[in-house]
């Protein structure tokens, strides 16, 4: 009976089954059975299907009736006892979403809050060139080499989506002050805050190092070349001459 249903499975599938005609000499008696012709349906047998069946690609589809039979089968499902009902939690609407480039240039580590745009390359570019001359000034105008390709991280919150774990405020403080100390101290370097979104994000009284706030951004700058000389003027009271 097995072998039957094994044969019907393989000929569903398409994989043709062979045996011997003849009883072979040693070996085990093969097994005979009836074969049934089974007529395979032509393609006038086959009918379309209906068109009411066909759902136009601009239709929405109700899936309602589907997650009603899930959930009832869902309930039907044994639990372990006493085990507590787990319901995740939502997102508070309180929770921060921002994030932050931080760049290694020089001997300062230049911090911006991106205002939902990726960081472009020729804010890299600006400041690389705010630090070879603040390098140079602090150095009284000798040559000075800066490394010609600047480091260029980024911290995005929140870093997870597990509802589980804290996203507020306090956390994401906590995780962004984290991350500028490790690059803080790496090095020795001082902080560049850029711009005022920037100032009031990170945390400034857990990062122990000289610090020196911009009043503008470099995509302001870079949008508002008249605000360079008001930047240079506040660079000149750099960290590294508190």
């Amino acid at each position: 009976m097995n072998d039957q249903l094994r044969s019907a499975y393989l000929d569903a599938i398409g994989i043709d089954r062979y045996v011997s005609r003849y009883q072979l000499t040693g070996a085990a008696v093969t097994p005979r059975f009836s074969v049934v012709a089974t007529a395979q349906p032509t393609l006038e047998a086959i009918e379309p299907a209906p068109p009411e069946s066909v759902i136009p690609p601009d239709r929405p589809v109700d899936l309602a009736p589907a997650q009603a039979r899930v959930n009832a089968q869902a309930e039907q499902l044994p639990g372990i006892p006493g085990a507590p009902s787990y319901v995740p939690e939502p997102v508070a609407a309180g929770a921060p979403r921002f994030s932050i480039a931080a760049i290694v240039a020089g001997q300062w580590l230049w911090v911006e809050e991106l205002a939902g745009n990726p960081l472009a390359r020729e804010q890299v570019q600006l400041v690389q060139a705010m630090a070879c001359a603040l390098q140079r000034a602090e150095q009284d105008g000798s040559t000075v080499e800066v490394a010609p390709r600047p480091q260029v991280a980024q911290f995005d919150w929140p870093m997870h989506n597990n509802r589980q774990l804290d996203l507020g405020v306090a956390a994401a403080n906590a995780a962004l002050a984290s991350f500028l100390a490790r690059r803080l101290e790496q090095d020795g370097l001082a902080l560049v805050l850029l711009g005022r979104a920037a100032a009031e994000r990170v945390p400034r009284s857990e990062l122990a190092c000289p610090q020196l706030v911009l009043r503008h951004s470099s995509a302001e700058l870079l949008a508002r070349p008249e605000l360079k000389k008001q930047a240079w003027t506040d660079l000149r009271s750099s960290p590294g001459r508190n």
